[in-house]
């Protein structure tokens, strides 16, 4: 599906709004003594309106430039890299798995930097400007549409870079749907941080970076 209609200015904006809870900041002194030494900003996602992003910025700065050299190699290759979605919220979350485009709840493109209220995402779709996500609304994809044809010889160098850069692909999921036909899994232009599993998601749900990444102060879309 191609979600670049979501990803407009004021539609980022409404996905950059957030819910702001103070929280001590507790200080420990000498004898185990405590004292609030001032506030800290806890800054929670909202908006109830699914929101997508197609900034680089919304992704998290160590995970952005593994994307940018992934972007520079598939132009040395030939091709013409765009970013398709990066960040989204989780209410866009909630819309996907209510109809059916996702299975999960939080994904790494949800991933967001729980104290500074910075989207952090750590997965990214990339498609070829010219051919998307290989067919239209009037023309869907298939294993004899031309477009279609096109993006999957980017989809399968696109994994191949990847992997050149230890990123994890959605080429390599279970093989169903029409990318199938060309030897590759589900999700052909997703890429991400590392291969996404059941623990990884849960510590970056609760706001816990593991080794490698570090907090996110903030980012101006």
């Amino acid at each position: 599906m191609d979600l670049r209609a979501y990803a407009t200015p004021r539609n980022i904006a409404i996905a950059l709004s957030a819910v702001v809870i103070g929280t001590a900041i507790v200080r420990r002194g000498k004898g185990g003594s405590r004292r609030v030494t001032g506030t800290r900003r806890r800054v929670l996602p909202g908006g109830s309106k699914p929101v997508v992003s197609r900034s680089i910025k919304t992704l998290h700065p160590t995970f952005q430039r593994s994307i940018q050299t992934l972007m520079d190699r598939m132009r040395a290759r030939g091709f013409q890299p765009a970013i398709g979605t990066s960040w989204r919220n989780l209410a866009w979350q909630r819309e996907a798995v209510d109809d059916g485009r996702s299975k999960v709840l939080f994904s790494m493109h949800n991933v967001t930097d729980m104290e500074s209220g910075a989207p952090a995402a750590l997965a990214v779709d990339l498609v070829d400007k010219r051919w998307g996500w290989g067919g239209t609304e009037a023309n869907p994809a298939s294993a004899t549409n031309p477009q279609t044809i096109n993006a999957a010889t980017f989809f399968k160098v696109l994994g191949q870079e990847a992997a050149r850069l230890r990123l994890g692909w959605g080429g390599n999921y279970s093989r169903k749907g029409v990318w199938s036909n060309f030897g590759m899994g589900w999700d052909v232009a997703h890429v991400s941080w590392k291969p996404e599993t059941r623990s990884l998601l849960a510590s970056l749900e609760r706001g816990q970076w593991p080794a490698g990444l570090g907090p996110v102060e903030s980012v101006t879309v």
